[in-house]
């Protein structure tokens, strides 16, 4: 009897190290999550949000941790990308990092089995997959969002969100605010005039929201987490620049340079420093991340009337414009925005 009973453990013992190794080959086969942003999976099968946590701080890796324990479960769903939502520590001190899950693209070969094996055993097969996303390209994308503002002086502004047929555009505050008439010229030379009483001017930051009426499909900007950018990130700065000597028509710029500093505290909102060269008419232009995401607003240079420019210039974190729109009265639901991203 006890012999028997040793067989049956030594049985039962196989058909489960059988699972487990055969769980943890099926996950290995799979390739790896690749991180995306709104566009690059504009046209993947979202399988779900994912949510990773991490409770043993640094020793366990930090917000790292808790993003590869998101990853490991979006890979579990079959997911080859994954567009990060929030990435932070809660008051418990638990580091969490969550995810929308997609997948996109022909699977690997030597996964192929595993991946449809999971989906037969799926509720909810994954279906209609798509090309592998291309490499963003980011001098497109701001070219896409950017716009002129004309009305008082020249300006710059970003499409930033869309409810129904009315679209938001998102500037300096210091470009709109004489009484006037301001014209919105977006991609490709369409212009919509806006009336000065449907600006919503921000309180406490150098920021303004222009909204126009179109039933044409326009591009809307991708927002980024201003909140990771450090010292020695490359930036694009993107605006039309108004006409001088050397400029003679508006054309669309989009400049490269680096985050040379961060200031916290200024006035109006002023908390980004970046090396990219800016010209007048740039103001209310987008401040872009590598991979095309909206961090910031450029409105301001350093120097003074005496040293002229000096190289460096100023922009608002897109986080704080979240932070204190609703301030202001603008919905951030209605416009389809979200703080703390």
């Amino acid at each position: 009897m006890r012999q028997n009973c040793v067989v049956h453990a030594s049985v039962v013992f196989f058909c489960i190290f059988q699972q487990v190794c055969g769980a943890n080959s099926a996950m290995a086969a799979r390739p790896p999550v690749l991180e995306a942003d709104e566009r690059m999976v504009a046209n993947c099968q979202f399988l779900g949000t994912v949510r990773g946590t991490n409770s043993w701080g640094l020793l366990g890796g930090g917000r790292d941790g808790a993003m590869k324990a998101a990853l490991k479960k979006a890979q579990q769903k079959g997911a080859t990308n994954i567009v990060w939502g929030t990435v932070g520590t809660e008051s418990s001190g638990v580091d969490v990092a969550t995810g929308k899950a997609y997948q996109c693209g022909q699977v690997a070969a030597n996964s192929q089995a595993a991946v449809n094996l999971a989906v037969s055993q799926s509720a909810n097969p994954v279906s209609n997959l798509t090309a592998t996303p291309q490499k963003l390209d980011v001098y497109k994308i701001a070219r896409d969002i950017t716009v002129l503002v004309d009305g008082y002086g020249n300006a710059s502004g970003v499409m930033i969100a869309k409810a129904d047929q009315t679209y938001y555009v998102l500037t300096s505050k210091h470009a709109v605010e004489k009484i006037a008439t301001y014209t919105v010229t977006v991609q490709g030379g369409k212009k919509y005039s806006v009336a000065y009483d449907r600006i919503r001017q921000l309180a406490d930051l150098d920021l303004a929201i222009l909204p126009i009426s179109s039933d044409q499909s326009y591009p809307i900007a991708n927002l980024g987490d201003s909140d990771r950018v450090k010292q020695g990130d490359n930036v694009y700065v993107s605006g039309w620049p108004g006409t001088e000597q050397a400029i003679t028509k508006r054309t669309h710029l989009v400049t490269d340079g680096r985050i040379v500093g961060l200031q916290k505290g200024d006035g109006d909102g002023y908390e980004l420093m970046y090396g990219n060269s800016t010209a007048p008419g740039m103001s209310g232009g987008p401040v872009l991340d590598t991979s095309g995401r909206l961090v910031g607003i450029h409105g301001r240079a350093a120097g003074n009337q005496v040293s002229g420019k000096v190289g460096i210039n100023l922009g608002i974190p897109i986080n704080l414009f979240l932070q204190m729109a609703s301030k202001s009265g603008l919905n951030l639901q209605k416009l389809g925005l979200r703080s703390g991203i």
